[in-house]
């Protein structure tokens, strides 16, 4: 924390914005390119990918029906991709009827098939969510029908101290963000019969669990500790066939294991992760403040002397030396001691698919596409998501809201309908 502590402070964050921004451009050397695997990722290969862009853009509006009614409305105000549905304005205190019919109308399911459904803030016990079955077939494990577990990211005061509660605690073999983790088994232990009733009354249905930001990370550990501990197959023997999977917008990075056995990996394999253009959720963790903050003590070094270059730099009216850019290009991994509770935390998935606008339409509507993405870094090897600092960007903040992932599947999935891939590799040089 000492590196935000000196009158340089505000000067070095912003020649680090400058920085990053410059390589972010589009081009071979974005972030997301950095960390691009080079061909389909084995749970993407024989069209699995269309299949799961094409049920994410189911999950995504339910993730957005979390929040209730006013991020309904901002996303139909933002004309996202798709089929536009009627507004009918309601405010946060309105009846659970009336938040009941809104929520169906948005994502498509009948208002009686909605099991459970809480108010927005959720309590201080329980986040907020809501249960729903939902009849129609999915691409997705093929499934005949799905129950879906809607968790709500963050809304309150009570959200934003679990997001800071960012230290690793034991947890499935591993160690998990604290604050999520003990969210999870609360809501958890919460809905796990509700869950139960819905799926044994819909025999041959699987189990969906989603949500964004807060509930993106909550809905990945759910996903893993219900996979990974068998949690369905304890309730009821007549479940264990249930398919159980995770598909989670701006998910932090929540998990870390040093050596993942095969049920663990088999449990990742089961979540679907989406970033949205330069969202700053799925970077923060311990570990990557603590490179940031060495970052900001490196780029001292060089400017700290500099007293008439250095406000110029900042301000972009004077160029960046090459050490300092090296500097900020660096992930300082090798730089930083291992602190038990600061592990190097990733987003628990096989690939993280991470979605950026790379042109515009004739109706001048975004168009995006992916890029599959590494998660986590193995020693030695290449550069993966959880090894980037914080982007410090103008819109880091505007590119996490909920609506926004929104337009991006649906743009990324009607370009499949196109009879287009959806999604590009680095060396194809090509939007990148």
């Amino acid at each position: 924390m000492a590196a935000l502590a000196n009158t340089r402070a505000l000067e070095n964050l912003l020649i680090i914005g400058r920085v990053q921004a410059k390589h972010n451009e589009i081009g071979v050397n974005t972030r997301r390119a950095r960390t691009a695997m080079d061909s389909l990722p084995p749970t993407m290969e024989n069209g699995k990918f269309k299949e799961v862009l094409s049920d994410a853009s189911i999950y995504v509006k339910c993730a957005t029906a979390a929040y209730g009614a006013t991020m309904i409305d901002s996303a139909d105000l933002l004309q996202v991709f798709g089929k536009k549905v009627v507004v009918y304005p309601l405010v946060e205190g309105a009846s659970e009827t009336a938040r009941r019919r809104k929520i169906s109308r948005y994502i498509g399911v009948h208002e009686n098939d909605i099991v459970d459904l809480v108010s927005p803030g959720g309590s201080m016990d329980v986040i907020g969510y809501f249960l729903t079955v939902d009849h129609r077939k999915k691409k997705v494990n093929k499934s005949k029908g799905v129950v879906i577990l809607a968790i709500r990211g963050t809304f309150t005061i009570s959200g934003l101290k679990v997001d800071a509660e960012a230290y690793g605690k034991t947890y499935l073999d591993g160690k998990a963000h604290s604050g999520m983790a003990d969210v999870a088994d609360q809501l958890w232990d919460h809905v796990k019969s509700k869950v139960v009733k819905a799926l044994l009354d819909n025999p041959g249905y699987d189990l969906v669990i989603t949500g964004h930001s807060l509930g993106a990370g909550t809905a990945a550990l759910i996903s893993l500790k219900v996979n990974y501990e068998s949690l369905l197959a304890r309730e009821s023997s007549t479940l264990k066939e249930v398919a159980v999977s995770c598909f989670a917008f701006a998910p932090p990075p929540v998990y870390f294991q040093s050596e993942k056995n095969e049920k663990m990996q088999d449990a990742m394999d089961k979540i679907f992760a989406f970033i949205h253009e330069n969202d700053v959720v799925p970077f923060m963790s311990w570990d990557s403040f603590r490179r940031l903050f060495h970052t900001i003590e490196e780029v001292d070094k060089f400017t700290k002397l500099q007293l008439l270059s250095r406000p110029l730099m900042a301000a972009g009216l004077k160029g960046i030396p090459e050490e300092v850019d090296k500097a900020v290009m660096d992930d300082h991994s090798d730089s930083i001691t291992a602190k038990d509770g600061a592990e190097k935390m990733a987003i628990p998935a096989p690939c993280v698919f991470w979605m950026r606008e790379v042109d515009k339409d004739l109706a001048g509507r975004p168009v995006y596409n992916v890029m599959f993405c590494r998660p986590e870094s193995v020693a030695g090897g290449a550069m993966a998501t959880n090894d980037l600092n914080c982007l410090l960007d103008p819109k880091m903040i505007s590119d996490h809201m909920n609506p926004q992932y929104e337009r991006a599947v649906f743009s990324v999935r009607e370009q499949m309908l196109k009879k287009k891939p959806g999604f590009v590799f680095p060396e194809s040089r090509n939007h990148v």
